[in-house]
């Protein structure tokens, strides 16, 4: 019996280790498996040239005869376009003022190829009308859009939007605004000027009692060309809250809603509800 039970323990020793030969194949094979093909390394260089290179900053500087300290990193911009391989959006803020309570950018909008930091198309503005700026409403954020906006049948814009946050607790504020762009030759123009999609202000007693308004807007291209470019839907929402205490908890009543509508057509140069 004992006999029996030591040789059914080695033939399964036996199948086990012959399983594990099977299911592991010799390192010579599995060196030869991962080495790539020619085609395999083509096809990486030619993905690696499309990304974008995080050395650029200087070449784009260079170009642009800009020092690097005059750029202000925390709200810096650097994305891949998805739509136009090997291409990359750069919104790049220049400091022009500086202090603890205020700050104002130049804004450098450009289109860069990545393998190179080549700009092939640019967009400036200066801070006294692009609304890049910090004081007690903070420019928090910088963002690319690259939702389809096909304004005309040969033009697709894409968006650049700012959030802001005001930094009163009793008056709170938060604000987005978008704009859009689109190539023409070596520039790149303005379209559409800081439309306001969202805005949350309000005022209270920093505990419950207070009055709020919020406001939801979007943007829809029309099928309708005028001067060469499709009309735009500009709809909105807002709405109205009183928040109040009773019987110790804290309710919220939404006290008016209101929709809005309008259209926003193409007119020397740029979109305008007027």
């Amino acid at each position: 019996m004992k006999a029996v039970k030591i040789i059914s323990a080695f033939l399964m020793i036996l199948v086990i280790t012959q399983s594990c030969t099977n299911d592991n194949p010799p390192a010579e094979k599995i060196k030869k498996t991962a080495e790539p093909s020619d085609l395999e390394r083509q096809v990486f260089l030619e993905v690696k040239n499309t990304l974008p290179n995080q050395d650029f900053l200087p070449a784009i500087l260079k170009q642009l005869k800009l020092a690097e300290k005059s750029i202000y990193k925390d709200l810096l911009v650097v994305k891949e376009i998805p739509y136009k391989i090997g291409f990359s959006l750069v919104l790049l803020p220049e400091i022009v003022t500086m202090e603890e309570d205020f700050m104002e950018f130049n804004s450098h909008i450009l289109i860069v190829e990545n393998s190179t930091g080549n700009i092939i198309q640019k967009y400036f503005e200066s801070s006294a009308t692009n609304g890049w700026a910090s004081d007690a409403v903070v420019l928090r954020e910088i963002i690319a859009d690259f939702t389809e906006y096909q304004v005309s049948p040969e033009n697709r814009a894409f968006g650049v939007r700012l959030k802001y946050h005001g930094s009163s607790r009793a008056n709170p504020y938060e604000s987005e605004v978008i704009s859009l762009f689109i190539p023409q030759g070596k520039e790149l123009k303005k379209v559409l000027s800081d439309i306001e999609t969202h805005l949350s202000s309000g005022e209270w007693d920093t505990n419950c009692s207070g009055e709020f308004q919020t406001v939801t807007r979007k943007l829809n291209i029309t099928p309708k060309i005028v001067n060469g470019f499709y009309q735009i839907s500009f709809t909105g929402e807002l709405i109205t809250t009183k928040n109040k205490v009773v019987n110790g908890d804290c309710v919220e009543e939404i006290t008016e809603t209101k929709n809005e509508k309008n259209l926003l057509t193409y007119k020397n140069g740029k979109y305008t509800n007027k």
